[in-house]
């Protein structure tokens, strides 16, 4: 084989490597993200659990009306305030992702 051929296919060889190592560096993006993903779903079913056992405790041991009817307004606040919340982080996340995302894309076109 001579030298360009050589040349050429340790060129080809390089760029496999590049796409393989792009290939598993998206991957192991991906991953992170649905992790992160999966965490914060799971903070969110806890929470809503603990609102609901809550809810369901004062229910059972408060026998005074007036207290409970107080106590369902403060849940229902509280409820409403964390959803909020969670509508907010959720579209902070995605934009921090997509900055994220967007910018890492804008570096490697650069290469």
């Amino acid at each position: 084989m001579d030298e360009n051929n050589k040349k050429k296919w340790s060129e080809i060889s390089e760029d496999i490597a590049g796409v393989s190592e792009n290939i598993k560096n998206k991957i192991q993006k991906e991953e992170v993200i649905d992790d992160l993903k999966e965490s914060f779903d799971n903070v969110l079913h806890n929470t809503s659990e603990v609102i609901k056992n809550l809810i369901d405790a004062i229910e059972t041991t408060v026998q005074d009306e007036e207290v409970k009817e107080e106590t369902r307004e403060v849940l229902r606040k509280i409820s409403k305030e964390f959803n909020n919340n969670v509508e907010n982080s959720g579209i902070k996340i995605s934009q921090l992702f997509n900055d994220f995302l967007g910018e890492e894309e804008k570096f490697k076109e650069e290469e």
